[in-house]
């Protein structure tokens, strides 16, 4: 009620003002400075809380003596802004840069711990507090005439020591930024850069009570532990100081996480999803490193699947079980390791460097990888596969691209690897719509620290390197007046990114009449995109180009100030040209007296419509996370005054398009079209002699079946998914709809996609020629290919539509062996399979029991001819027929798999049953007294385990069990 005269007041005032009473600036900051000119700073001590035009609810209400809050880091974040712009000597507080450049250092610095081998990550994260006290206006004096408008300046009226009374200003939080990291401990850290005080306050001593009772936590006692899936989110700091010699104890309550509010109920991940674990010190940057190693394996390297990560920011710590839990939909990752593949997933430390350093540093990982399997086994060449997720797809790509070129040029090692899946990577930029940019460019002007905050990822190395446009190199321009013009522009960092790729890794074998030309030459490559292959959004969501996206028009909210009205508009981009993307218009009524007005329009020239387009989501960029734009509009806000935005769309803005994902022509797309659809332009086939009308897939294809003369000037890859369910960028369990059944459907076709390129039932060798992706001036040089299928390895000029027809054909400096699970079948003829004097063919059957064909040596064996190819294959066709895999039936196991209890039934009792993981561990074992046996899931971890029952000391049957 304090504030409702001085509202009425207010209001009255405003309408017989005229015009010319409002400042209408550009530069508040310096405004401001001239508005409190006339007022002698010393009677406020220097610390005027109304010099911060703050609108953080916390710092009005406790300006009202209300101390009650539960602060986090956004609250403390603000709630220190405030402090910062209070003071008139910028010299005596720590400027909002270098609080912005300590919060990245101290999480770069904790990165940089290496934890060593197999030991766990910990996250450690800093306490903050501040204790200041400042000085605000009497509002009953202000009201009362004691200080008036002179010129657009303060004056006052009565005794300006009376103007005045000290507040003191608390806050206290756990400086974490991202909550859903998969850390289920963590340590609040004593660091002397987060705790503030004001000269006058002497802070003597702090004890933290994250649930079990109060702990001191000071530079000796720098630590205290925390338990982030059992305890309440909520933890209290009890903060003893002299406030001018009289001892103060206060006890402010704050938030472990930002996940304000909840607590969490999941139990700790006792069962590690990795096998080992270890840090791999780079030239460069640093990985983490975990490996979960594929079955039969014994524990070593042998069949690596390398996986890149996403784009990370620095202040975003992840444990290497999220990255599983994430990357593992549908038990992706398990079935990997389950086939024989060992799954080596990479933290880069940094996680938000260029592309070109993580690429350089993932080259030189995947030599080391290539010196470790071959160390391993060393009579087998198993070739790698290399998958990025979004950026990780790019640092691939620069990977492989570069080694293939100091491989053809220098004679270096080469990669070694058959397959490159980037999936939902930004091949032609990935999109941050210009409403976004704009919004953190202009708040971060005005100096708002959360703004400057999310500035900062804009300008990182990573972000410059992937953005599609980018309001840092835009020429941002004012045209007139208010108005400031985006021309669209990449930065110079992507589009040295970008000549590097067109011209910098060419060789003799680079193809220069189409899209490939800047992929690599001598792997598959293939591609995945996170959303629809088809889908209108302008139909789906009204998502249309110049599209109003969200509104806030708020007249006076009452502020620590006096009172402000806000009037934002966010738009979505447009094609042409001085099209709108951001109004904000803000009236900040300084004491209900001196109105100051600044205004900014922000418009785009040329940009195309990506933020429309069909792709994936990555909304808390714009939604969700507290730096997105549209929660930076509504930040601030008095919540029992409701006065909150209104948002005009669903809330999905595409940050990866389809069309970039998958590398599409952009000349098929560009100049404002929303949309490009795989299936009606022929990508999505999947089968030879297909029906135009019907043989298309709704899932995924193979371009070259639709497009068989030209697919490569459509997109560089030779297969392609895209499904019209998955939606979210890299978090496709929490897709749209993510509890629809058919949703969960489409993530087993996804799942089914990647592992059928992977390794198929049935491996067809088809359009390759080995011998030739390799240096041809080193003369003794053979590059080695080894091939698996669990059931058949089939060979000839078109027995799959997975590539373009063509011979299989291995030079005279090649040497392959292939392993299938039951048969190797070459196409009539032989017409379509050359095998070249001098180069080494051998083909086995085999099964080891866990999808893995079993390795048989040949050594010494002499080089195979047509011929002798053709006698050998025989011989391997008659020992399939004579010796046929034999299959025992009895017990069984049910339902299989599940995410609840199992039983075992047996024919007969006796003997004992053991289970085993992938690594051939045992985790169980019970005997078999009865002919039914139970298991209970609390008993083992999600996985793929064996079960295996024996009998007078003997194997009588294994079944594979996966417990989801």
């Amino acid at each position: 009620m304090r504030y409702l005269g001085l509202f009425i007041f207010c209001l009255a005032t405003l309408s017989m003002r005229a015009q010319t009473d409002t400042i209408f600036t550009d530069d508040l900051r310096t405004t401001i400075q001239e508005v409190f000119s006339e007022l002698d700073e010393n009677t406020y001590n220097g610390k005027l809380i109304e010099r911060s035009l703050s609108d953080f609810p916390y710092v009005y209400e406790q300006i009202q003596g209300k101390y009650d809050q539960t602060h986090n880091a956004v609250t403390w974040l603000l709630m220190l802004d405030a402090i910062i712009d209070a003071h008139v000597d910028t010299t005596e507080i720590v400027s909002k840069a270098d609080v912005v450049t300590s919060i990245f250092d101290f999480y770069q610095e904790m990165e940089s711990i290496d934890p060593g081998p197999d030991v766990d990550e910990s996250l450690t994260v800093p306490f903050s507090l501040v204790i200041h006290k400042v000085n605000a206006f009497d509002s009953t004096i202000v009201a009362n005439g004691g200080v008036i408008n002179n010129n657009g300046k303060l004056q006052a009226v009565v005794p300006e020591s009376t103007l005045y009374r000290e507040v003191t200003l608390k806050s206290a939080a756990a400086l974490e930024f991202y909550s859903d990291n998969g850390f289920d401990k963590a340590y609040l850290k004593y660091d002397p850069r987060f705790v503030s005080t004001s000269p006058d306050i002497e802070l003597t001593s702090i004890r933290i009570n994250t649930g079990s009772g109060f702990m001191p936590l000071d530079s000796v006692n720098n630590q205290v532990e925390y338990y982030r899936y059992a305890d309440s989110l909520t933890a209290q700091a009890e903060v003893s100081y002299y406030d001018d010699a009289v001892l103060v104890v206060d006890t402010i309550s704050f938030y472990l996480t930002l996940d304000v509010g909840a607590t969490k109920t999941v139990s700790p991940r006792a069962v590690d999803r990795w096998d080992t674990k270890y840090t791999y010190r780079g030239l460069e940057i640093d990985f983490r490193v975990a490996i979960k190693y594929g079955c039969g394996n014994g524990n070593k390297i042998r069949r690596p699947i390398i996986i890149a990560p996403p784009y990370r920011p620095t202040i975003q710590p992840v444990h290497m079980n999220n990255y599983y839990d994430q990357f593992d939909f549908k038990s992706l990752l398990s079935t990997l390791s389950e086939m024989g593949y060992d799954v080596i997933f990479l933290k880069e430390k940094p996680g938000n460097a260029s592309i070109e350093t993580a690429g350089r540093e993932l080259s030189r990982f995947i030599r080391s990888i290539n010196i470790q399997k071959t160390g391993n086994y060393p009579g087998e060449h198993w070739e790698n596969i290399l998958m990025g997720f979004s950026a990780g797809g790019q640092h691939a790509r620069y990977a492989l691209m570069l080694m293939e070129k100091e491989h053809m040029h220098y004679g270096l090692d080469h990669h070694h690897t058959r397959l490159y899946v980037p999936f939902d990577s930004p091949h032609h930029g990935a999109n941050i719509p210009m409403f976004a940019q704009a919004t953190y460019y202009e708040l971060d002007r005005k100096m708002n620290i959360l703004a400057m905050i999310a500035y900062s990822y804009l300008r990182d190395e990573g972000s410059k390197d992937m953005a599609f446009n980018h309001i840092l190199a835009g020429n941002l321009s004012n045209t007139s007046g208010d108005f400031w013009d985006i021309n669209a522009a990449p930065t110079s960092e992507r589009l040295n990114l970008l000549n590097e790729l067109e011209n910098g890794f060419t060789h003799y074998y680079t193809h220069t009449q189409d899209l490939r030309k800047t992929f690599p030459a001598f792997t598959r490559n293939i591609a995945v995109s996170v959303g629809s292959y088809a889908s209108n959004y302008t139909d789906a969501y009204g998502l249309n180009p110049g599209h109003h996206l969200f509104s806030q028009d708020n007249m006076f909210l009452p502020t620590s100030f006096g009172f402000m009205h806000k009037f934002r508009r966010l738009y979505a981009s447009k094609y042409g040209n001085q099209q709108e993307t951001l109004n904000i218009h803000d009236v900040n009524v300084l004491l209900g007296i001196i109105p100051i007005t600044t205004k900014r329009i922000y418009r785009t020239n040329g940009l195309y419509d990506l933020d429309m387009a069909q792709g994936g989501y990555k909304n808390e960029f714009y939604d969700k996370f507290f730096t997105g734009a549209i929660p930076m509009m509504l930040s601030g806000f008095v919540p029992t005054f409701s006065f909150f935005g209104q948002q005009h769309y669903k809330g999905n803005i595409s940050f990866m398009p389809t069309v970039s994902a998958l590398g599409i022509n952009p000349t098929l797309w560009q100049n404002n079209n929303l949309s490009y659809n795989l299936q009606s332009n022929g990508l999505m086939y999947q089968e030879f002699d297909f029906d135009p009308d019907d043989g298309k897939s709704d899932i995924f294809g193979y371009p070259h079946l639709g497009n068989p003369a030209n697919h490569f000037q459509i997109t560089p890859f030779e297969a392609v998914y895209a499904d019209p369910y998955t939606y979210e960028h890299i978090k496709m369990q929490k897709s749209v709809d993510v509890d629809n059944a058919i949703n969960d459907n489409y993530l087993v076709y996804l799942r089914d996609f990647i592992l059928n390129e992977v390794e198929a039932d049935v491996v067809c060798l088809q359009n390759k020629v080995i011998g030739e992706n390799h240096i041809n001036w080193l003369p003794d040089y053979r590059y080695k290919a080894w091939y698996k299928a669990q059931k058949t390895i089939r060979i000839g000029y078109d027995v799959t539509p997975k590539t373009n027809m063509g011979n299989f054909t291995i030079k005279s400096s090649g040497d392959v062996v292939v392993y299938a699970g039951e048969s190797i079948e070459v196409a009539s003829g032989w017409e379509a399979f050359h095998v070249q004097q001098g180069a080494t063919w051998h083909a086995f059957i085999g099964d080891d029991g866990c999808d893995r064909p079993r390795a048989v040596s040949k050594s010494g064996q002499p080089e195979s001819t047509v011929e002798s190819l053709r006698e050998e294959a025989k011989v391997v066709r008659e020992e399939l027929v004579m010796h046929p895999q034999e299959t025992i039936e009895g017990m069984q196991l049910y339902p299989n798999p599940n995410e609840g209890n199992f039983t075992v039934h047996f024919p007969e009792t006796g003997g004992e049953i053991r289970i085993t993981n992938l690594s051939g561990k045992q985790v169980l074992a019970r005997p078999v007294v009865g002919k039914q046996l139970e298991i209970r899931k609390d008993d083992l971890s999600s996985g793929v385990y064996f079960v295996i029952w024996l009998r007078e000391g003997y194997v009588k049957q294994t079944i594979r069990m996966i417990v989801q």
